[in-house]
């Protein structure tokens, strides 16, 4: 089927022609309603559109406001200076993220190691900061209550423990020339000590281990 051009009235003979190659049709004012397709090399201004836009490449200056959602097959790779998205982002493939800031509640949920994370540098891993005592809790299923946590200890921040629940429960706290286990007993196969057994509120009495030798002091 060839192509034809839209008729207009010429009031200069007072006929309805084709509109010559080359001249503009002036819609303002008007719409097009059920056109079907619409070929065009370019479009300017707005493109307001019910249905499906089919392009090759679009070039947009300033914005493009999607009502419900957008949806790319084949895209190939999207390049933008910025993204500002305030409902949900479904990722299904591979995410590479040079830098990551996450201002509320990080869920990750895998059937293997949900946090993989990897330092190329010695002595680097991961950083935990935050105010006073920053910890690491531990629950079970989907229970946000704390069974145990470990970090700075809520007791003295220049300690490091491992606690029991969300408080201050210290049950081994780690200095940095000593450390204290509060509990009722000491379970261990072996234990190896270097010198001296001090009682905790009497330092005076003590049990000192020499070369095959054993002292009580009083």
């Amino acid at each position: 089927m060839a192509d034809r051009f839209p008729l207009i009235l010429n009031t200069n003979i007072n006929q309805i022609q084709e509109i010559a190659s080359g001249d503009q049709l002036d819609l303002t004012g008007n719409n097009i309603a059920n056109a079907g397709i619409i070929t065009a090399t370019s479009f300017s201004g707005p493109v307001v559109a019910a249905g499906i836009i089919t392009a090759v490449a679009a070039d947009i200056d300033d914005f493009l406001d999607v009502g419900s959602n957008i949806q790319l097959g084949n895209a190939g790779i999207i390049t933008s200076t910025g993204a500002d998205i305030n409902g949900d982002l479904d990722v299904d493939g591979h995410t590479n993220l040079d830098n990551v800031s996450v201002a509320g509640v990080t869920t990750i949920t895998s059937s293997t190691y949900p946090l993989n994370v990897h330092a190329d540098t010695t002595y680097h891993g991961i950083l935990i900061n935050g105010n006073v005592c920053p910890t690491v809790n531990f629950a079970r299923n989907n229970s946000t209550t704390p069974e145990w946590k470990a970090g700075l200890s809520g007791n003295n921040a220049d300690h490091f423990s491992i606690s029991t629940g969300g408080g201050a429960s210290d049950r081994l706290i780690l200095r940095p020339t000593s450390a204290t286990i509060n509990g009722s007993y000491l379970n261990v196969a072996n234990l190896m000590l270097d010198s001296k057994v001090y009682h905790s509120t009497d330092t005076d009495n003590f049990f000192h281990l020499a070369l095959m030798s054993i002292f009580l002091y009083q």
